[in-house]
């Protein structure tokens, strides 16, 4: 995921200007709430069709 974020910054930071819940995933996982894992398997569960 760093890596997408780090490869695509202008498309990452504009997701997250235009989405409020990217940021309050992002301060849960800096809490440690949740791990970039959770947001993964978050991520892919929307993304497949099944």
């Amino acid at each position: 995921m760093a890596r997408a974020f780090y490869q695509f910054t202008g498309a990452a930071y504009r997701a997250g200007v235009k989405l409020p819940m990217t940021t309050q995933l992002m301060s849960k996982i800096l809490c440690g709430e949740m791990r970039y894992a959770d947001i993964a398997n978050r991520a892919l569960k929307k993304l497949m069709p099944f």
